[in-house]
């Protein structure tokens, strides 16, 4: 070949392997000292966007109330060819962790959780992926509840009004059972109960968070 000839490379990636080939061994010299940073960025790049493509993983469920039992799955992406030989789980509460594929973890304790994931190939790659407060475990709202008057000759008019903590960002629903009267959906609710008695009344509110008491 003649000095300074033209010369191709090209660039072949399988698995995060990347292959160049030249057509003039006597240029490669030249071309390295002048692109480097070129090919720096190019497998960086491309490793970069495999690692996104490949690694992922799931929930059933990431909310609950008082206690959760979440089952995740490996959702990763593999190319052909190649096996995940070793899984590690996380679940961000300082509890053990798991070697299964779709593990089942049971969470006891109030807060937001950060969950990683590291797979292990056959070919020698390994994948890490973690997100951050993924699972939440949510406190159920204290009920209580303000009336009016509780002693009263008929008619009896009388005013009920939610007092319940919320234990979350506001209360998102009421239902008031109050006897001889239809069911109540409001944060406060009014009746006249027209006969003789004594009659126990309840009510049950949601949160934001979907917990009920």
């Amino acid at each position: 070949m003649q000095k300074g000839a033209l010369f191709a490379i090209q660039f072949h990636y399988t698995h995060k392997i990347i292959y160049i080939r030249c057509t003039n061994l006597m240029s490669m010299k030249h071309f390295f000292s002048k692109s480097f940073w070129v090919i720096a960025a190019i497998f960086l790049l491309l490793n970069t966007r495999l690692a996104a493509q490949v690694a992922g993983f799931a929930v059933d469920d990431s909310s609950g109330c008082g206690s959760l039992t979440a089952i995740f799955q490996d959702t990763s992406q593999v190319p052909a060819g190649v096996t995940a030989v070793s899984w590690d789980w996380d679940f961000g509460d300082n509890s053990f962790h798991s070697t299964l594929k779709n593990p089942a973890h049971i969470y006891t304790g109030l807060g937001c959780y950060t969950v990683s994931m590291t797979v292990v190939y056959d070919n020698g790659l390994t994948f890490t992926i973690t997100k951050p407060n993924y699972v939440c475990v949510h406190d159920y709202p204290v009920v209580n509840a303000s009336v009016s008057a509780s002693v009263g000759c008929t008619p009896f008019t009388v005013q009920l009004c939610d007092a319940s903590i919320a234990n979350g960002d506001s209360m998102q629903s009421w239902i008031w059972d109050i006897p001889t009267t239809p069911l109540g959906t409001d944060s406060c609710e009014t009746r006249t109960i027209t006969a003789l008695g004594t009659y126990d009344v309840t009510l049950i509110v949601t949160n934001n968070f979907g917990c009920t008491s």
